[in-house]
């Protein structure tokens, strides 16, 4: 912390002895930068077990993601008709987004398909053919 004081101070009063206009700006930006960086990726790991719940709920139930449960199995736990019940729900709430973004999908290039058609055919008339 020390240093990005005094990186700071020296940038501010112009103390500086690098030469170039902007050089110990760009000392303090790459200090900032690699600083933010460095508590972050040890951060990262330290904080690991407070993310897993946020993580669990962002990508759902874990054997649906694809990962193995190392305990009992929520199912066990929880009851397994109202989970089953529950799954299947977001499982077909799942498939009818996905069904739709598809079409909604295969409708778009349609129509891209039709534009570029006719952008084809605009060129062929207004372009003579070689001789």
């Amino acid at each position: 912390m020390a240093l990005g004081i005094y990186l700071g101070s020296v940038y501010t009063a112009k103390l500086g002895a690098l030469k170039g206009k902007n050089a110990n700006l760009a000392v303090l930006l790459v200090f900032i930068i690699f600083t933010t960086f460095s508590v972050f990726e040890i951060s990262l790991p330290l904080n690991s077990k407070q993310l897993e719940p946020i993580m669990t709920e962002l990508l759902g139930d874990k054997e649906e993601s694809g990962l193995q449960s190392v305990g009992p199995r929520n199912d066990k736990v929880l009851g397994g008709a109202k989970t089953e019940a529950a799954r299947s729900d977001k499982i077909s709430e799942t498939e009818a987004a996905i069904q739709k973004a598809l079409q909604a999908s295969i409708h778009a290039q349609e129509e891209s398909l039709k534009a570029h058609k006719a952008l084809l055919q605009f060129i062929c008339e207004i372009t003579p053919p070689p001789a």
